[in-house]
């Protein structure tokens, strides 16, 4: 498959992505409960469309681009993973335990892809791989993914609680949770109707 037409694939899968994605924040806002397929469905999407982008500037994301890549892919693994299971973690240290503590759902893993896609939207900003300021809405919604997920982590652990980042009670959260699917609409969109391959693919 050329890099130019995987790249107009990928940016419609992406697309999808970012209606599950928002879907599934609906539902499990204000309905309460989302089907269980639903988050690794949406991650699925959303890892593919996450590839095609980084794939548009495989040949020139540099450091940046690259660790942006590889924390993703981990992080879209722990969602995965998250939605479908839990982890008890216990420490000792000098003979003194510590935990257990209690990981579930997606938190953990919204942490790293939340890291993850905004170290891809500044390289992709960098590089001008599209146009000037598009991934600009992915910037926002991967810091407050990253920033969700940072404040259910410390709540598992601090307060020993096994809630997930879904139900917002704050809703500025609910409103960067929803610019992250927003923003794969929009980055869907440009890659979809893409028509130049990357000359970083010659």
């Amino acid at each position: 498959m050329a890099p130019s037409r995987f790249t107009r694939l990928g940016g419609l899968v992406a697309l999808l992505g970012g209606v599950l994605w928002l879907a599934t924040m609906l539902l499990t806002q204000f309905v309460s409960t989302a089907p269980v397929v639903l988050m690794p469905a949406t991650i699925l999407f959303v890892v593919i469309g996450f590839v095609a982008l980084q794939a548009r500037h495989a040949g020139r994301s540099g450091l940046l681009g690259r660790a942006g890549y590889a924390i993703g892919l981990a992080g879209c693994v722990l969602i995965v993973l998250g939605s479908i299971a839990q982890a008890d973690v216990a420490l000792s240290v000098m003979g003194v335990p510590l935990g257990p503590w209690r990981f579930h759902g997606v938190a953990p893993g919204a942490v790293a892809f939340g890291v993850a896609a905004t170290l891809s939207a500044l390289s992709a900003i960098w590089l001008h791989v599209l146009p000037r300021l598009s991934p600009v809405p992915l910037l926002i919604g991967s810091l407050g993914l990253a920033i969700a997920g940072v404040l259910t982590v410390a709540r598992q652990v601090l307060d020993g609680v096994s809630s997930d980042v879904m139900p917002f009670e704050a809703l500025p959260l609910l409103g960067l949770w929803a610019t992250f699917g927003v923003s794969w609409l929009w980055l869907g969109f440009l890659m979809m109707s893409e028509r130049t391959p990357d000359t970083s693919w010659r």
